[in-house]
């Protein structure tokens, strides 16, 4: 289950990383987890996404749950394209390597489909994608409502680990809904993320830069299998 929740916010990372046109500010998404197994799987979930974005820097703070707990804050650097989880309390960034793509890369196929319905989400006119993945065996359906409208100027990450191994080919637009299905060891229940506030404001470079106190690990994959 823990590598279905790292799977989650992943694939919306992917998803983040070719949009264009917003250039600094904070998004706010949602989070709500409903279906059979719901209250079972919540204390694991976060509650809250916010997003910082500055031009192509990004900062994303995941709040509540387990996930939140493990993962806390990642940036993303534009100019070396890694990812770094940071643990604020311990002083450390624990950085995702490189050489994980090829590893993951080979784990998921993406099959995406143009619903051709819409929908108005925080004002803005949404079209409905389905988008089913084959991981390791096991099929996952997402569903996103994404903006031609509302767009985010991110890095084109390649090369970072989380993002490249699921660039989402054919979702058209920014997504400011995602619904992914979960049905894994018998649990089952939907993971929903929701734009509910976009904020446009001046940020701080320093928030994107790994403190220059902290210490620098490689992130252990192994521990979410």
């Amino acid at each position: 289950m823990k590598k279905t929740g790292l799977f989650i916010l992943i694939l919306f990372l992917a998803t983040i990383a070719h949009s264009q046109n917003f250039s600094e500010g904070i998004i706010t998404y949602n989070i709500s987890i409903t279906g059979k197994d719901a209250a079972m799987v919540k204390g694991m979930m976060p509650n809250e996404y916010l997003f910082y974005l500055k031009d192509e820097m990004v900062r994303l703070h995941i709040n509540g749950g387990m996930m939140g707990t493990m993962f806390g804050v990642i940036i993303v650097d534009p100019e070396t394209k890694i990812s770094y989880i940071l643990q604020e309390e311990e002083k450390k960034a624990l950085k995702i390597k490189s050489e994980n793509n090829d590893e993951n890369s080979k784990e998921s196929k993406n099959v995406v489909e143009n619903m051709k319905t819409t929908e108005i989400i925080a004002g803005y006119k949404c079209t409905k994608y389905k988008m089913t993945t084959n991981l390791e065996g096991k099929e996952i359906v997402t569903f996103y409502w994404v903006s031609k409208d509302f767009n985010v100027k991110i890095s084109d990450v390649k090369n970072t680990p989380g993002v490249s191994q699921f660039a989402i080919e054919g979702l058209e637009g920014f997504p400011l809904k995602v619904q992914t299905s979960i049905n894994e060891q018998g649990t089952s229940f939907d993971f929903i993320l929701e734009v509910v506030k976009i904020e446009k404001k001046k940020l701080k470079d320093s928030m994107f830069k790994v403190p220059s106190d902290f210490t620098i690990e490689d992130f252990d994959f192994s521990s979410f299998k």
